[in-house]
C-alpha cells in the first residue's frame, strides 16, 4: 500500500484520494518549492477556494471599470458569484449574485450597466444599494426590508476595487491601505478609463501563476518583449552582475538616479516597502526605471499615450509596481496602467485577466494605439502560459520533488510562506481572516418609491395625432416621437443606442436625464423619488407632453478579449 509520504515521495502521482493538509503544510521545508498535492490534489484546491481566496482581501477590478453609476462586473470564486457595482450616489459595493427569493442567479454577463438589479426569474428587483423595491403577489405581512441582497465586503484603496467573502474581513485592510495610498494616488487611476482586456486562462496551478510572476530570474529567457522595457536587475547583487551585463548595469544605474529625482521632484515617497509574508494582507510595493527612454512600453522606451496620468510630470517615471497577496499584481507607469488579477478555475487551471488603463480622456487612434500598449503584456501573458502549463506538467509527474529557490526568488518564497502560513492558520481555527458567512442585508431605503406617475396631471392631449420631437443631447440625434409612444421606442425604432433591459420599468436601466420639456411617466418601481425630483426618466415607460431634450444614457461600450 502507497503512503501519503511514499507518493509525495515519488512525486505525488499515487497520491490518495483525500490528503492531509495540514501535515503538508507542516512539513514544507522553507526555501524550496511546494510538494506536489499542493498544485494537484483537488482537496487542496478547495482548500485554497475557501480558506485563500474565501476569507482574505483579492483584487477583483479597477474603478475605471465602473464608470457610471449602475455599471457591475461579476466575480467568479469558485461556486460563489459577486455583483461589484457602483450605485447610484456613486459608492462601489458588491453583493452575493443570488436572488433572496428563490436563489435564481441574478446577472450572468462578466459586466454591464442597470438601473436595478431585476432577477430573470420572477422580477424580484433591487435597487444598487441591494435593497428590494419590488416583489409581486407577497402577503401585506411582507418585509421588503428583510429581503435586501446580502452584502460583500468591499473596499476601494485609490482606484482599486478589493473584496472579501469573509463575514470578518481581515482589519489591517485599514493599515495597509493607508501605506500604499499614498503611493497609488498619484497616479488617480479613479480618472483613468479601459483602454483593453484580456483574459487568458492558464493551465496551471494558481500558485504556479503566482510564483512565476514573483521572479524575474526567467525573464533573460523567455520575455524578449519584456526585457525590451525593463532593466534584468530587479532584486540582484551588484556584486555579482556578470561582465556581460556590466554596461546595461551603468545604464540601469544612471536612470536609477534620473528616477530618483523624477520622484524628488512632486514629493513622490521613495521607500520599498516588503510585507509579503508578515501580515495578513501580504503587500510589497517598489519602483524601478525603465530602459531606453524610460517613459513606457513603447519602442526603446518610448511613451504609449501622450497624455499623463495624474501628477505625474516626468515622461521618464520608471515603472511603480505592487504585488498583492494572493491574487494581484499592479504596474503603474507615466502614460498608463496595466493591472492583473489571478482567480484558480480548477487545480491545474488559472484565470488571469489583464487591464489596460490610459487617462480616461484620452482617445484611441489620436493619443494612443491599441497595439503599442498592449504588445509587452499580450507577448509577456502568451509566454507566462506557456511556462506555467509547462511546470504544470513537471510537477504532475512521478519524477518531481522539491527544489530549492535562487537567491533572487526571494519573493517566491515570500509568496509560498506566505500562502503557507496563512493556509495552516485556518487548518488551525484563527479567526484572523474571518469564517465564512456573510453580513446581514442591507437596511430598507425610506427613499424608495411606489409605482406611480412623474406628472399625476398631465396636461391634455390627443394622442391619435400630436407627434413631439426629441433630441439625444449625447449624440445630436433627433427623432420624431408620438404621444402614445414611449421615448424607448421611439429611440429604438430609429436606430439610435439606447441602454435598455426590462422596458416595464422595472429595472432602470434606461434611466436618462430630462434637459428640457415634459414627460408623461408611469413606472412600476425602477426609479426612485429623489432621482426624479433631479430630473431624471425611465425612457421605456415615459411618453412625451411636448418636445424634449433627452440625455440618454448609452449601453455600455467595453473591450474584452479572450485568449
Amino acid at each position: 500500500m502507497t503512503t501519503l509520504t511514499d507518493a509525495v515521495a515519488l512525486g505525488g502521482s499515487n497520491e490518495p484520494h483525500h490528503v492531509d493538509a495540514a501535515a503538508l503544510t507542516a512539513r514544507r521545508v522553507p526555501g524550496h518549492t511546494l510538494e506536489a498535492p499542493f498544485y494537484t490534489s483537488p482537496d487542496i484546491f478547495d482548500l485554497d477556494v475557501s480558506l485563500i481566496f474565501g476569507t482574505h482581501w483579492i483584487f477583483v477590478a479597477a474603478e475605471a471599470e465602473l464608470p457610471d453609476d449602475g455599471d457591475y462586473v461579476t466575480v467568479e470564486v469558485g461556486t460563489e458569484s459577486v455583483i461589484v457595482v457602483r450605485d447610484d450616489d456613486g459608492q462601489v459595493r458588491a453583493f452575493r449574485n443570488v436572488c433572496r427569493h428563490r436563489g435564481a442567479r441574478l446577472l450572468d454577463d462578466r459586466c454591464g450597466a442597470v438601473g436595478n438589479i431585476v432577477c430573470p426569474y420572477h422580477q424580484w428587483t433591487y435597487g444598487t444599494d441591494g435593497t428590494l423595491r419590488f416583489a409581486e403577489n407577497q402577503p401585506a405581512t411582507f418585509d421588503k426590508a428583510r429581503f435586501g441582497l446580502r452584502t460583500v465586503h468591499v473596499r476601494t484603496i485609490a482606484g482599486l476595487i478589493f473584496i472579501c467573502l469573509s463575514s470578518e474581513a481581515p482589519s489591517d485592510i485599514d493599515e495597509v491601505a493607508a501605506t500604499v495610498e499614498p503611493y497609488l494616488l498619484p497616479f488617480d487611476l479613479a480618472n483613468t478609463k479601459v483602454a483593453q482586456q484580456s483574459v487568458v486562462i492558464e493551465e496551471g496551478n494558481w500558485k504556479l501563476t503566482m510564483e512565476n510572476n514573483r521572479e524575474c530570474h526567467h525573464c533573460e529567457a523567455n520575455h524578449p518583449a519584456l526585457l525590451g522595457a525593463y532593466f534584468p536587475f530587479h532584486r540582484f547583487d551588484e556584486s555579482k552582475i556578470p561582465a556581460r551585463q556590466r554596461p546595461v548595469f551603468e545604464q540601469y544605474q544612471a536612470a536609477t538616479s534620473a528616477l530618483s529625482a523624477a520622484r524628488d521632484a512632486i514629493g513622490f515617497p521613495s521607500a520599498h516597502i516588503r510585507e509579503l509574508d508578515t501580515r495578513v494582507t501580504g503587500f510589497m510595493v517598489d519602483h524601478m526605471p525603465l530602459k531606453g527612454l524610460g517613459a513606457s512600453y513603447g519602442a526603446e522606451g518610448a511613451p504609449v499615450s501622450t497624455r499623463l496620468l495624474g501628477q505625474i510630470r516626468d515622461r521618464a517615471f520608471g515603472d511603480f509596481h505592487m504585488h498583492w497577496q494572493p491574487n494581484a499584481w499592479f504596474h503603474l507607469l507615466s502614460d498608463c496602467a496595466v493591472v492583473f488579477s489571478v482567480l484558480p478555475v480548477s487545480p491545474a487551471r488559472t484565470m488571469v485577466r489583464t487591464t489596460w488603463l490610459v487617462h480616461r480622456d484620452a482617445h484611441e487612434g489620436i493619443d494612443y494605439r491599441l497595439d503599442e500598449l498592449t504588445h509587452v503584456w499580450e507577448h509577456t501573458n502568451a509566454e507566462d502560459c506557456d511556462l506555467v502549463e509547462r511546470t504544470q506538467n513537471g510537477v504532475g509527474d512521478p519524477g518531481y520533488v522539491p527544489g530549492p529557490y535562487s537567491l533572487v526568488e526571494d519573493d517566491v518564497e515570500a509568496f509560498v510562506s506566505w500562502y503557507v502560513g496563512r493556509l495552516d492558520a485556518q487548518l488551525n481555527g484563527s479567526t484572523v481572516a474571518g469564517t465564512r458567512t456573510t453580513p446581514q442585508p442591507p437596511q430598507s431605503d425610506t427613499d424608495n418609491p411606489p409605482p406611480g406617475t412623474a406628472h399625476p396631471e398631465p396636461r391634455t392631449r390627443d394622442t391619435a395625432t400630436d407627434t413631439y420631437t426629441i433630441e439625444f443631447t449625447r449624440t445630436g440625434e433627433t427623432v420624431v416621437c408620438a404621444a402614445d409612444q414611449t421615448i424607448l421606442d421611439a429611440a429604438l425604432g430609429a436606430g439610435i443606442e439606447v441602454a435598455s433591459q426590462c422596458r416595464e420599468g422595472h429595472c432602470g436601466t434606461c434611466k436618462s436625464v430630462l434637459v428640457d420639456g415634459q414627460v408623461d411617466m408611469n413606472h412600476n418601481g425602477g426609479i426612485r423619488q429623489r432621482d426624479i425630483d433631479n430630473g431624471k426618466i425611465l425612457l421605456c415607460c415615459s411618453t412625451p407632453l411636448s418636445d424634449l431634450r433627452v440625455e440618454q444614457r448609452q449601453p455600455r461600450e467595453r473591450r474584452l478579449s479572450t485568449g
